[in-house]
Parts: C-alpha cells; structure tokens; sequence
C-alpha cells in the first residue's frame, strides 16, 4: 500500500523513495503540493460546533512530476500532532479527473455481413457523442492486422477537432480481412500508456480471435 502522507501542523510535505527502489516502485511514490486559491491553501472552517481544518493540495509523481488523479482515500494519511485524523474527508473538484479513451473496432470481412459495419459505425458515432466534451480518444481499426492507428489529441483545445477526425475515419472504414481483436486490445493499451486520469479501451467486435 502506497500512503501520501501531510503534516498539517507544519505543512510538512514528505516524499521518500526507498533505498535500492527500482523504476517501477519509484513511478508510484507521490509528492504533495500545496494548492493556494484565493491566497489561502489552509482553512479554518467551523462547523456544527466543531473547528475543520481544509487543505487544497496536489499529488503528484515525484518520477516526472504527472498529476496523479487515482489515488484512493485509504491511501491518504492526515496526522496532526502525530496522531492520524479520525474524521477525514477527500473531495476532488468536480470535473477535475482527466478521461482518455481508445475505440478499437473491427473492420473484419465479417463486419460486411447483415448490416453489421453499419451497426458498428452508428455506435460508434453515438459512444462519440456521449463521452465527456474534455476526454481525449484514440481510434484504431483492425482486422487481421492493426489498419487504422489513431493517437489521443494529446492537447484540450484539440479534442472537438481531433474527434471530428476520427468519427469521418470511423464511417469511411471499409470491412475486410481477419480478425485480430487481441491484438487490438494491447495496441489500445499502449496508445493510453502516457495519459493521466481515468483510461478506457472500448473493443467493438463481432467475431472469434483467429489471428492474433
């Protein structure tokens, strides 16, 4: 278990990489950085006869210093005076957590059978539709071979364009060939590989993996 931890009678912010880490266990050790809104980052709120204490802050990679939007609350220590913080609560701004996503669809001779491709497409327009304005998608089309590979916009004032991009690639896609779905499915995870946030892969198929 990974823990962040914040010193809140000092402000102390720790972050320690164990002696002899590899790569891999570094990427997971987190630093902490105060966030100031409106020249305050601490808080001192009463309520319901209590005395709460707010803090904004950031956690962040200590490898390449990545905002880090997944990290839990039982990963989270709050002392104060040495003692952990009973009544604890972690809010993330609304709308804050960054989605990137990969379409992987199959383009397989198959797909042309009882109106399948066109099925597949109008899906795949409506997935378009309904994601968040702000998530980043990247497209790959397959059939026994990886035909298509589209990467993530990569930028947020690139996102309405770079989905414009892929919804023509999508509905000019053409079915032929295999199908190698798995293949597909590990192409995708690559292209999500530097992405922050949350991630997902959507893989549209109709048929059996005989080529990967």
């Amino acid at each position: 278990m990974r823990y962040a931890l914040i010193a809140a009678t000092a402000i102390l912010i720790l972050a320690v990489v164990p002696a002899g880490a590899d790569d891999d266990e570094k990427s997971h050790v987190y630093q902490i950085e105060l966030e100031s809104r409106e020249g305050n980052a601490v808080r001192r709120i009463p309520r319901d006869g209590k005395l709460f204490i707010q803090i904004q802050f950031k956690i962040k990679r200590l490898q390449n210093g990545v905002l880090v939007n997944n990290v839990t609350k039982d990963e989270i220590v709050l002392r104060e005076d040495g003692r952990p913080v009973a009544e604890l609560e972690i809010q993330q701004p609304a709308g804050s957590e960054a989605l990137a996503v990969v379409l992987a669809m199959d383009i397989s001779g198959s797909m042309a059978n009882g109106g399948k491709m066109a099925q597949a497409q109008r899906a795949a327009g409506l997935f378009l539709d309904k994601l968040p304005e702000k998530a980043d998608v990247g497209l790959i089309l397959f059939d026994h071979e990886m035909r298509l590979r589209e990467p993530l916009a990569g930028k947020q004032e690139q996102a309405p364009a770079h989905r414009e991009k892929l919804r023509s690639l999508i509905d000019k896609a053409k079915p032929l060939g295999g199908t190698a779905y798995l293949d597909a499915t590990v192409e995708s995870l690559q292209l999500l590989k530097n992405a922050s946030g949350r991630k997902a892969v959507l893989v549209m198929t109709d048929g059996v993996d005989l080529n990967s």
